[in-house]
C-alpha cells in the first residue's frame, strides 16, 4: 500500500470512529471498519485493537480541546469562568464523542494517575480560574477549586447525556450547563 493511501485509511478510521461515538454508539472495529469504507485487515493494520484507536483519539481530543479552551482566557475569575463554559460546551457540541462513556470504558486509563495528569490540560484552566476565584472569595463556602471542577465535568456529562437521550436539544442543556456551572461555582 502506498504511504498515501495509509495515512488517508487512518484518518478515515478516525473520522469515522469519532462519527460513531459521537451518537453515542459503542462501535466495534468491524463497523468502523465499514463506515470508513475500508476491511477490518486494514482497519486492524493500523490500530491492533479498538482500544489502541480510542487511546489515540483521547490524545487528539485532549490537544484539540486544551487549545481551544485555554486561549486567551480572561483574567477576571468571573468572566473567564463564563468563557470557560462557552468555549467547553462548544466543544462538546463540535465533538460529542467527548462525552461517550464507551470511549473510556475498556480500559483503567479513566483512573490511572498518568492518565489524569494526561488531561489536566482540558481543566487546567478552569482550576485556574476557581484557584483566583477562591483567593477573591468568590467560591461557595466548602468548596474547593479540585471538587468544583469535578463537578463542573459532571455536570457536562449529564448535559450531553440528556441531548444524546433526546430529552434536551444541544441548545437547552448547553444553557443548563452553563447556568448550572456558574450557579455551583460562584457565591451567591
Amino acid at each position: 500500500m502506498r504511504r498515501g493511501d495509509a495515512t488517508a485509511n487512518r484518518a478515515r478510521l478516525q473520522a469515522a470512529a469519532l462519527d460513531l461515538l459521537g451518537r453515542m454508539s459503542d462501535p466495534s472495529m468491524g463497523e468502523i471498519a465499514a463506515a470508513a469504507g475500508v476491511s477490518r485487515q486494514t482497519a486492524y493494520s493500523h490500530f491492533p485493537s479498538r482500544q489502541a484507536l480510542y487511546d489515540e483519539l483521547v490524545a487528539f481530543l485532549v490537544a484539540r480541546t486544551a487549545d481551544a479552551l485555554d486561549a486567551d482566557l480572561p483574567t477576571d475569575p468571573v468572566a473567564g469562568l463564563g468563557s470557560w463554559l462557552e468555549r467547553a460546551w462548544g466543544l462538546i457540541d463540535q465533538h460529542p464523542a467527548l462525552l461517550n462513556p464507551a470511549l473510556f470504558a475498556g480500559s483503567s486509563r479513566a483512573t490511572d494517575p498518568d492518565v489524569m495528569a494526561e488531561h489536566e490540560p482540558i481543566v487546567g484552566g478552569l482550576r485556574r480560574l476557581l484557584t483566583h476565584a477562591g483567593e477573591d472569595d468568590l467560591l461557595p463556602d466548602g468548596s474547593s477549586p479540585d471538587w468544583l471542577v469535578a463537578a463542573v465535568i459532571a455536570l457536562g456529562h449529564a448535559a450531553g447525556l440528556e441531548v444524546a437521550a433526546g430529552r434536551m436539544s444541544a441548545t437547552e442543556a448547553g444553557a443548563g450547563f452553563r447556568s448550572g456551572a456558574l450557579r455551583l461555582c460562584l457565591r451567591n
